[in-house]
């Protein structure tokens, strides 16, 4: 692993094909999204893993609190820019964003959870709506009252 200059990861996500991986690193009061390359070498009975290439994306995020992989090559990110709100938006593999990558507002958002299908739903756990969904084209709806944990398969 990569030096964090003194940063802990919160959270880390790998892709589903187990190319990429993305981090949640927190330093100096704010987490921030990094994304890398996971390298496998070895034998079965030895395999070594290591994460190459380690970097920040994303970095007008300066409080990034969720990530999920949606597809293969983009994440869904939920954080905030230096003195905004909250927004959930897409990040692509390289960390690049675009203005048309923010998805629809949904407040309070604590967990998400995309699929590697593209055509499914978008799934969010959220503070004051309980479980929501985006569907592509549509709105959040809500799913569930209450919930926690959410995953897709795979």
């Amino acid at each position: 692993m990569p030096s964090l200059d003194g940063g802990r990861i919160e959270a880390l996500r790998m892709s589903a094909d187990g190319v990429r991986i993305a981090l949640l690193v927190s330093k100096d009061g704010r987490t921030t999204l990094k994304i890398g390359r996971v390298e496998r070498q070895g034998s079965e009975e030895q395999p070594q893993v290591s994460v190459e290439d380690l970097r920040q994306a994303a970095p007008q995020l300066t409080d990034v609190s969720a990530i999920s992989w949606s597809g293969r090559s983009r994440l869904v990110v939920v954080g905030k820019e230096e003195g905004g709100v909250q927004q959930v938006r897409y990040v692509q593999a390289d960390g690049s964003t675009s203005p048309s990558g923010v998805l629809p507002g949904v407040n309070q958002v604590t967990a998400v959870a995309a699929a590697d299908d593209e055509q499914l739903p978008l799934m969010a756990e959220t503070e004051g709506d309980g479980i929501v969904r985006l569907s592509p084209g549509d709105n959040w709806q809500t799913v569930l009252k209450t919930g926690s944990s959410l995953v897709y398969p795979g």
